[in-house]
């Protein structure tokens, strides 16, 4: 059959083909068709299922039998922005009919560029910058200097870096003298300690910028270690000592500069003691009466006979007899009795008296404080080493202990209080020096800096070592209404730390959980608790979330503390009409636990509102053998409910009877469980007390 020009493509119609099913109408299918369909549903394809595919996504495909109800075929399958024509004069990957410009290398699916880079839109990783089309993730400014690197261009910015981990290096990272500035940044590059700045107003080398002090020719880093602690002018921890002296051998001695040796031990060193050998001369080596202690260490250097012992060595009986004399080089002495001037040299004869002298200080065991102790015969009592430095004071001798001490509060301080740890800083005139005071600028304190409080804020103070310049001590630091007199009144509720004291499996079922309005009389309470000047061996604990302190009660209707109804003495964690009936798995529980301080704890288990089932609240109240009362609230399932939150009860304690009746309330019908004040699951209220006056 001749075939028109043109029709080659089309397939043989189906209903020529009588006994042929051909779904998708391409002419193949089953029965009498021009052959089988590998996908009837698929106009395009009958033997070419397989190949026909589309591997670029670009919507044209290759590989198929024609190309009636899709695009094709695609000049490379492999190239997504080639379809039809794959000529690329550009090399860009984008081909003619898809390039937005063929003669752009970098502008495909759009030619906009609103940076003018040469990078359209698609191709350019920020159009909006003009220095980078494919750098924009590592084109950075790391060490802030104003120099980027990594960059694709540097038209708007200024770059590359020679460096981005140096902050003074920018176009040329050559420098001299190492500094860290290059010379592109630096002042001077030969001048190693200059940066930014060449001014050197000191002359010590270290520019402005780089010297910590440039007014101090010896300091350029150790501006904060160049001290002169022992005042002697002599300094440590410097970085030189051109206008200053030093370094300092010891900057804790004021008598040892520039050389240390100290062969004498008399706390003067070579470099400042008159003479290294001789132990009683320092500072002057003059030297009067030749008694070897010289001027500064001798009592009166023109007595020879005396350089401790000044104030001691007398004649009392004016028989040209001494004692208590240091030598006795131009006087006659010791006189064996200095009361009678007919006994001298010899106390042994009837007339002098019988005269025992175990130590032979001079002194009769009759009068001597202690006759064994050749340093003592007066001040027994007075001479101590108070420090434990081997130094004594308050002695009357010497004469085998060291001494005296120059201070014997501190053991640092011997022979010489003028050095700088021995000088007393009293700032503030309390009597104690800096070194022991913890504020030296508090009169009112010296060791107690950490506990002198107000936390009351009504301007008296406790804890304090003294209050002259403030008021105090305030008799209860708790309650701003109570400074000079304080009783019960003073007491106040402070929120504590919550740790509630499970007696679920433990603690005894008093036998009302069932019954509404109930109270269980005589419950031991363990111990004699003290209750604002009462004591009581036993509770009464009602249902209605309070205790009574004796007979108890079952009142459901709260009353604001204090008042003069009844009930009295009553100690309410959460006072109101309570229903121990309403949920029936309520349990009010008491127990005694032992300890330093034995404690009470009554706990109300799944309590609820009278009528209310779905409040179900757990609080306990805990009494401690020393007189503390505690509130403790667990649990409350459903915190919504604003009566859950305390707005129709009443919290607090209560004593005494009618007109005498007081109080101290936390809260009467006020939603003080909110969260706010105080939450469920983890409040303590606690009762703090004065001391009793």
């Amino acid at each position: 059959m001749a075939v028109a020009c043109g029709e080659e493509d089309k397939p043989t119609p189906a209903k020529i083909l009588t006994n042929c099913i051909d779904v998708d109408g391409d002419g193949y299918g089953t029965g009498t068709c021009a052959g089988t369909d590998c996908n009837d549903g698929d106009a395009d394809n009958w033997t070419s299922c397989a190949t026909c595919v589309d591997t670029d996504a670009d919507g044209y495909f290759v590989g198929c039998d024609k190309y009636a109800v899709i695009s094709g075929p695609d000049c490379n399958d492999t190239l997504a922005h080639c379809t039809s024509d794959c000529t690329d004069l550009d090399a860009d990957g984008w081909c003619v009919g898809n390039d937005c410009d063929d003669a752009l290398a970098h502008c495909g699916a759009s030619c906009t560029d609103l940076d003018s880079d040469g990078w359209c839109v698609g191709n350019d990783c920020n159009d909006a910058d003009a220095d980078n089309w494919s750098a924009c993730d590592t084109c950075v400014d790391t060490d802030s200097d104003g120099y980027f690197v990594g960059c694709d261009s540097y038209t708007v910015i200024t770059g590359p870096d020679c460096d981005d981990t140096l902050a003074h290096c920018t176009s040329d990272c050559t420098d001299v003298d190492s500094d860290g500035w290059c010379a592109d940044t630096d002042c001077d590059d030969a001048l190693a300690h200059c940066g930014a700045s060449c001014t050197d107003l000191d002359s010590d080398g270290w520019c402005v910028g780089n010297d910590c002090n440039d007014a101090d020719a010896d300091n350029w880093s150790a501006c904060d270690t160049c001290v002169d602690t022992d005042a002697d002018g002599y300094f440590v921890g410097c970085d030189s000592y051109t206008v200053i002296t030093g370094p300092d051998c010891d900057d804790t001695l004021a008598h040892c500069t520039s050389d240390c040796t100290d062969v004498d031990s008399d706390g003067w060193c070579a470099d400042t003691d008159c003479d290294e050998a001789l132990a009683h001369c320092d500072a002057d080596c003059t030297d009067a009466d030749s008694d070897g202690w010289c001027v500064g260490n001798d009592c009166l250097d023109t007595d020879a006979n005396n350089w401790v012992s000044c104030d001691t060595c007398v004649d009392d009986d004016l028989d040209e007899y001494f004692v208590h004399c240091d030598a006795y080089t131009s006087i006659t002495g010791p006189d064996c009795n200095d009361t009678m001037d007919i006994c001298t040299t010899d106390c042994s004869s009837e007339e002098c008296g019988s005269c025992t002298d175990i130590d032979m200080d001079t002194w009769c065991d009759d009068v001597d404080c202690n006759d064994n102790d050749v340093n003592n015969w007066l001040s027994c009592a007075s001479c101590v080493d108070t420090d434990t430095d081997t130094y004594f004071v308050g002695c009357d001798a010497y004469v085998t202990i060291t001494g005296p001490d120059c201070d014997d509060a501190k053991s640092d301080c011997t022979t010489d209080c003028t050095l700088a740890q021995c000088i007393c800083v009293d700032e503030d005139d309390d009597g104690h020096c800096s070194t022991d005071d913890c504020s030296d600028s508090d009169i009112n304190n010296w060791v107690s800096c950490d506990t002198c409080v107000d936390e009351d804020n009504d301007s008296n103070y406790v804890g304090c070592d003294a209050y002259t310049t403030i008021d105090g001590p305030d008799c209860f630091d708790r309650n701003d209404m109570c400074t000079d007199t304080c009783d019960y009144a003073c007491c106040v509720w402070v929120k504590g730390n919550y740790s509630w004291v499970d007696i679920s499996s433990s603690g005894a079922d008093l036998g009302i959980g069932s019954e509404d309005d109930s109270w269980a009389d005589g419950t031991a309470i363990g111990f004699s608790f003290p209750f604002f000047g009462q004591s009581f061996e036993s509770v009464s604990v009602n249902t209605n979330g309070m205790l009574n302190m004796g007979e108890g009660s079952g009142y459901a209707n709260n009353d604001p503390i204090p008042n003069t109804n009844m009930p009295d003495n009553i100690i309410a964690p959460l006072w109101d009409d309570l229903s121990a009936s309403t949920v029936a798995s309520t349990v009010i529980r008491s127990q005694t636990i032992p300890g330093p301080v034995a404690r009470f704890v009554v706990t109300w288990e799944d309590t609820a509102f009278y009528g209310n089932a779905d409040s179900s609240m757990t609080f306990q109240v805990i009494l401690t053998a020393a007189g503390g009362i505690q509130f403790q609230y667990a649990s409350n399932s459903d915190l919504s409910d604003t009566q859950g939150q305390g707005d129709s009860a009443t919290m607090g304690v209560e004593w005494g009877s009618g007109t005498d009746t007081q109080g101290v309330p936390y809260s009467y019908d006020e939603a003080v469980l909110d969260g706010d004040s105080l939450a469920w699951g983890s409040s303590t209220l606690e009762l703090m007390c004065p001391a009793p006056q």
